[in-house]
């Protein structure tokens, strides 16, 4: 399938350098395919919009005045670009400069989304590419305990896996193509989703439509990571909770009673353990996991 143009929408939220560098390593693409640049502000106040509209005057801006969450922001771009397949580009990722075509390459008839791969600042590769999750899988990654379960049964793909062309069931959403087919059959990110979750049922809808979700080593990018979320670590780990149990109440109906009863015992597990733990946060810690309990428990 050729593309004959391609939109790139990357969000960003207070992280105004790391955006600048960003959109420098898209125009530092070799590809021959047309690419129409947007960027999507949540309410930056360190000046990011301005910053962006100085050193690229081309390059379209959308600025919201709040933090609408990266659901959202995606969304106002997949409409932004109607008609056309869209790259989806975290402000804190670096993409090489073959990247894009890489992700092109593996568009064919039946794939709805295009993943690429990421590497730590330290050259490590991080996990993009996951197994369905189930019972078992989600329990063990709650707890660090899926080096106990064989590989078959965990979430996430091995290093050796990662080196390999896959067809997971879901990838990370910070560096990946949506072809317009699968956006229009199966819609774009549900926006109930703030943070943490939106990847995972994104991908389940659009498998549910009839597409492929593709994981390719070949697309490469630097992906400094947290650079948003680190800014409010407390509420991102309660989004991430929120997040991972809406996935489940929505697509797993059946299994949500005994996730969340192991996410209450994570939770709880987290909070009697606290005070002992060597670490100054440590009562910080404990009270940021007793509001996330609460949270949760008066949702439910």
């Amino acid at each position: 399938m050729n593309l004959e143009a391609i939109g790139i929408v990357i969000t960003t939220y207070n992280v105004k350098e790391k955006v600048l560098e960003a959109i420098n390593a898209v125009g530092r693409q070799t590809t021959e395919i047309p690419c129409r640049l947007l960027v999507v502000d949540s309410g930056s106040t360190d000046g990011t919009a301005d910053a962006v509209r100085e050193a690229h005057p081309q390059i379209e801006v959308i600025r919201v005045d709040e933090n609408i969450g990266p659901a959202r922001a995606r969304n106002i771009g997949f409409e932004h670009f109607a008609g056309l397949s869209v790259i989806c580009l975290d402000s804190d990722m670096i993409i090489e400069p073959e990247a894009v075509d890489a992700l092109a390459a593996c568009v064919g008839e039946g794939v709805g989304s295009v993943c690429g791969t990421y590497f730590s600042t330290d050259g490590s590769r991080q996990c993009t590419a996951f197994r369905r999750p189930t019972l078992v899988n989600f329990a063990a990654r709650l707890y660090y305990l899926e080096r106990f379960l064989p590989v078959c049964l965990t979430e996430k793909y091995t290093e050796a896996e990662l080196c390999e062309p896959a067809t997971p069931f879901w990838c990370g959403g910070g560096f990946t193509l949506y072809t317009r087919a699968a956006l229009d059959a199966a819609g774009g990110k549900d926006e109930s989703f703030f943070v943490y979750g939106e990847e995972l049922d994104h991908a389940h809808r659009i498998r549910d439509a009839g597409f492929d979700i593709v994981y390719t080593p070949a697309a490469r990018a630097l992906h400094y990571g947290s650079s948003s979320t680190i800014q409010n670590i407390a509420a991102c780990r309660s989004d991430a909770y929120r997040g991972l149990l809406l996935y489940w109440k929505k697509n797993r109906p059946l299994c949500y009673p005994f996730v969340f009863l192991i996410v209450v015992l994570r939770l709880s597990m987290i909070m009697v353990t606290a005070p002992f733990l060597m670490r100054e946060d440590k009562w910080e810690i404990f009270r940021g996991h007793r509001e996330i309990l609460g949270k949760l428990l008066r949702r439910n």
